[in-house]
């Protein structure tokens, strides 16, 4: 197992009881520094935590896990997972993934992580979308001066359009929202496009 999601998945078992423990015991809760500013708690590694063991728990295998840390776009015929991944931090966000559903009522939300970097889903027709992104975003209601990661969320749009690619935390994946990767089709989708053929040339 890729050691990022060894450590996530082991994680995850702790999950909930850190949420639930944080809410009520916050004086004990431990705090590191992700940037200036900017600080990682057990409640955001737990919620990191939880988004991959509903993946894995859904039917995706390490193979697909690692696909999902490289950006690929997930569909789950899952819709309650849409308020099960509404965590302290979540912030709605703009998009322009799955522009048919409401999003007034179902706007996207983001989650910045120190695994996930940016964790953005929203609500699909049948069910729950998710995406891992290399660069958080600040796009979002109201006015705002672009920063330094808009710029960069930017540089890696142009990876896409050039290359078809995502662009995840953990690498480039060939499974964008037009080709995405779901949770009965999963393994055809990603054998079509190439990776899984290169793979098993490989072994």
């Amino acid at each position: 197992m890729h050691p990022m999601l060894n450590v996530a998945v082991r994680a995850a078992r702790q999950a909930g009881r850190l949420i639930n423990r944080a809410s009520v015991d916050v004086d004990t809760m431990q705090v590191t520094r992700k940037e200036r500013n900017d600080f990682v708690t057990e409640v955001d590694r737990a919620s990191e935590a939880a988004i991959i063991a509903d993946l894995e728990t859904h039917g995706l295998d390490v193979q697909q896990l690692r696909e999902v840390l490289r950006g690929a776009h997930v569909l789950v015929d899952r819709p309650e997972l849409y308020d099960a991944w509404r965590f302290p931090k979540s912030r709605e966000r703009l998009s322009s993934h799955h522009r048919t559903v409401d999003k007034q009522a179902y706007p996207d939300l983001g989650l910045k992580g120190p695994l996930v970097r940016e964790k953005l889903h929203g609500r699909t027709a049948a069910g729950t979308w998710i995406q891992l992104e290399k660069t958080p975003a600040s796009m979002g209601k109201g006015f705002h001066m672009p920063g330094i990661n808009d710029l960069k969320h930017l540089v890696d749009h142009i990876v896409y359009r050039t290359t078809t690619s995502n662009v995840g935390p953990w690498g480039l994946s060939g499974l964008p929202e037009p080709r995405p990767m779901s949770r009965t089709t999963c393994y055809c989708c990603y054998m079509r496009t190439g990776q899984g053929h290169r793979r098993q040339r490989r072994q």
